[in-house]
């Protein structure tokens, strides 16, 4: 039952989010949409690059493919907000007037009738990195697992990193990542399981190698250390290849773990655990997921710091009983052995009813509830995440929770926001519980609202010239409001005409601020939105109000 449920709860994250399905015919319409591909760099056409174009509209469209002089034109395209994204081998995929790798894009606008034209696609040409992996004896490695990496910041506070490319090792341990954008990057490699081995010594001198079982297969970064705070970072420029970067990967040394799952009355308890990584650096934390079933388990693990959390239910008596959670933090050096016994207990309850501005939810909402993981060390962990669905008269019901948790809405009807998570006359949003266990919510009242305010707006240089190729950051005014910035920050883009949207918004006082740069790694930190405080321009915005406002253009460094 236990794989079961981690299976349904991954499902869960598959299923519609209140998004158009996949399958729905696509709208038409009599608007036109018309641009090229060039290079970045020379400005020359790109034949054969494969141009898609998406909108909130319901249904896929297919895509066109650009011709000799790197044209291409969408038709009968009903009005409506597009985005385009260019990609061909040789180039890194590209999204229309997206600041680097990430962050929003220059939407196009078009109403129905109009033919926009001039929209012109800037690809640069990818870059690689490239090199070759042996083990501690200077043989090849096949079959090494090889990503390269950039490291991003989380809402959190705290660092992860997205993966940009990966691929395995040939026979000659040679690897090659290609398809990267401009950027910086950390490369890391594992050995393949089958090389987890270690060399036994046995009668005479003898050697036998023996196959390690329940082993975490060591990441190595280059240029040969073992964590991402000595990793060396790898600059590649449009269309670099930076070959050579070779290094040493070795299975190094492990610590021994293992694990006994036991209930309040020290019965054993069939789980279903994850260990993740907890060790915290000047880069932040490194997750590594491992996933593991059974009432005792063991591993080998590098050294450092590491979370257990576990799911699972009793195996006394005939009958499974509720579902348990447990927790624990643990220290491992090298060459330990240590065992631990992590307590299960029942997890904390949260029921309680969604509304939508105060009466029943629009027809077919799919909507889902999470009391999300806090940890930084679980970041990845979503299948871990105490989620489920509403039902159609807004009922919702969690349970097996425990740790540090903030009740959240990842999925609702589009145009709606999350405006309150009310109990016992209290606002839970943005407030964290930290859940021993068995703790009973009930009664929780989530409230959406479709009563959205709206800011346009335009942005001119310091001539009062208008400008097109900016960026808007809009935040609270309130500096309490910001320790979850990811729900209340802005940063978009102007359309094709220079105008810029934010249609999404809680009424409030917000700050707002147009700029020639922003930092897509920083711009949902507190001190990074702060700092412009001094310069941004004050709107309050009521309950659904529109406003339009006029920004000067500032300098972000």
């Amino acid at each position: 039952m236990i794989v079961t449920a981690a299976v349904l709860l991954v499902a869960f994250s598959l299923i519609s989010d209140g998004q158009p399905p996949r399958d729905a015919a696509p709208q038409t319409g009599t608007a036109i949409i018309r641009g090229r591909v060039v290079g970045a760099a020379t400005g020359d056409p790109i034949r054969k690059a494969r141009v898609s174009i998406s909108s909130d509209a319901p249904g896929p469209r297919d895509p066109a493919f650009t011709d000799g002089q790197g044209r291409f034109v969408f038709t009968d395209l009903p009005a409506g907000r597009y985005s385009i994204v260019a990609a061909k081998p040789g180039f890194a995929k590209t999204v229309f007037g997206a600041k680097g790798l990430v962050g929003p894009s220059t939407r196009i606008d078009v109403a129905n009738g109009e033919d926009v034209d001039g929209i012109e696609v800037r690809m640069p040409r990818s870059g690689a990195i490239s090199g070759h992996i042996v083990d501690e004896f200077g043989d090849p490695v096949e079959l090494a697992s090889v990503s390269a990496q950039r490291i991003v910041r989380t809402e959190s506070g705290t660092s992860s990193t997205v993966a940009m490319a990966s691929t395995a090792t040939d026979d000659l341990g040679e690897y090659y990542l290609g398809g990267l954008p401009a950027g910086t990057f950390v490369v890391n490699a594992m050995l393949p399981i089958f090389q987890m081995v270690n060399t036994v010594t046995i009668a005479d001198g003898v050697t036998q190698v023996v196959m390690r079982t329940g082993d975490v297969p060591p990441r190595t970064y280059y240029p040969g250390v073992a964590t991402l705070s000595q990793a060396q970072p790898i600059a590649v420029r449009a269309g670099e290849e930076r070959s050579a970067t070779d290094f040493t990967v070795a299975p190094g040394a492990t610590a021994k773990l293992s694990m006994r799952f036991v209930d309040a009355k020290g019965a054993p308890v069939d789980a279903n655990a994850m260990i993740a990584s907890a060790d915290e650096s000047t880069t932040g934390v490194v997750n590594r997921p491992v996933l593991m079933v059974g009432p005792n388990q063991s591993t080998a693990l590098q050294p450092g710091q590491w979370v257990i959390y576990a799911r699972g239910m009793s195996l006394a008596g005939n009958r499974p009983g509720p579902m348990l959670v447990g927790m624990t933090r643990i220290s491992l050096n090298a060459g330990d052995d240590t065992s631990v016994t992590v307590p299960m207990v029942t997890g904390a309850h949260i029921s309680g009813k969604v509304t939508a501005d105060g009466g029943p939810l629009p027809p077919r909402a799919q909507i889902r509830i999470e009391a999300s993981l806090l940890d930084p060390a679980l970041a990845d962990a979503a299948g871990f995440v105490s989620m489920g669905f509403v039902l159609p008269d807004g009922v919702f019901d969690l349970s097996g929770i425990i740790g540090r948790r903030e009740l959240r809405v990842p999925s609702m009807p589009r145009g709606y926001l999350a405006s309150a998570v009310l109990y016992e006359g209290r606002n839970l949003i943005d407030s964290p519980i930290d859940f021993k266990g068995g703790e009973e919510l009930l009664g929780v009242q989530v409230v959406l609202t479709s009563r959205l305010s709206q800011l346009t707006g335009t942005a001119t240089d310091a001539a009062k010239a208008p400008v097109s190729d900016y960026s808007v950051l809009l935040f609270p005014e309130d500096p309490a409001l910001l320790k979850n910035s990811g729900r209340l920050a802005r940063w978009v883009r102007p359309n094709q005409r220079g105008q810029f949207t934010s249609d999404d918004l809680l009424p409030g006082s917000y700050l707002v601020i147009a700029v020639d740069d922003v930092d897509a790694d920083q711009w949902q930190q507190f001190a990074y939105l702060n700092q412009f405080r001094e310069h941004a321009a004050r709107v309050t915005l009521g309950d659904a109000e529109k406003k339009a406002i006029t920004l000067e253009l500032r300098s972000a460094r």
